[in-house]
């Protein structure tokens, strides 16, 4: 678990989030394809549109013009990392809906955070880096922007246990719907069975602090909302019409570049066909 300042706090956090992030981050529109070149119609709103926008954060009005191309515009895009957060591999469009892609956007508004306590060392670090102004917004409780089977790959790394089960299994369809055929989805979630073995009676609040990841109410995306164990990953795949699954060692798999991208050792490794 990633240590974080009162940027990340969850109240914080979700404030962010109400401000209308789509808007602010450029998704996909609908229209847009990839590999095929055929559009998916009837499907765009103000919402997936890269309009001017404005925010209130920290009692300061910031407005932004400058626009983000979407995400099905990007050459990249063969290969989709999900849920990605500040872990941003080459050769992949990384996308997600963490705020911090809004805040590197806006000229200044990183130092000032960041002076005022509000971004951690290790955040900063992803700032320094412009790991932020890499990531692309796409929010997987939605429909996917991109035409079927014109994605190579699907990488998912600490994500699942983020969406609730619906939103899990709604997520897995898309990734079937846009994999080419022999396309691959890797999955990678904390493993149940290895999270309950180290149940530790003597502090169970520990134990649910470290499976839930929080104690306050809160709609926050750094919640965690569900978990797998191999059984239950391979059932949701299989809901979703992935027939060849496979469990999977660290850094072993059909996935490209799984060598690198696997960045969470004693995780539930899980691959799945197109």
């Amino acid at each position: 678990m990633n240590s974080h300042g009162p940027f990340e706090h969850p109240p914080f956090h979700d404030a962010l989030l109400n401000v209308r992030q789509r808007r602010l981050l450029a998704p996909a529109e609908r229209g847009h394809s990839l590999g095929n070149g055929q559009a998916r119609s009837g499907q765009d709103s103000a919402d997936q549109r890269g309009d001017v926008a404005s925010a209130d954060t920290c009692g300061a009005r910031i407005r932004h013009t400058k626009k983000v191309a979407p995400v099905a515009s990007s050459p990249i895009a063969r290969k989709l990392h999900i849920g990605c957060f500040d872990v941003v591999h080459d050769g992949w469009l990384n996308t997600d809906v963490t705020p911090h892609m809004m805040v590197a956007r806006v000229p200044g508004l990183p130092q000032v955070l960041r002076r005022a306590g509000m971004i951690s060392d290790e955040r900063w670090e992803k700032y320094s880096s412009g790991a932020f102004k890499q990531i692309r917004y796409l929010d997987i409780t939605r429909d996917l922007p991109f035409a079927d089977a014109s994605i190579d790959a699907v990488l998912a790394s600490h994500v699942f246990e983020h969406l609730t089960p619906d939103e899990a299994q709604r997520c897995a369809r898309e990734a079937f719907r846009v994999l080419k055929p022999g396309g691959v989805a890797r999955i990678a979630v904390p493993d149940l069975d290895q999270e309950i073995a180290g149940y530790d009676a003597q502090d169970p609040d520990a134990f649910l602090f470290g499976l839930l990841q929080g104690r306050e109410r809160s709609t926050s995306r750094h919640r965690h909302w569900w978990h797998y164990n191999e059984t239950s990953m391979r059932a949701l795949l299989r809901g979703a019409r992935f027939e060849a699954i496979e469990r999977c060692e660290y850094r072993q798999g059909r996935c490209p570049d799984v060598e690198r991208v696997d960045t969470r050792p004693g995780s539930l490794f899980v691959e799945a066909i197109r």
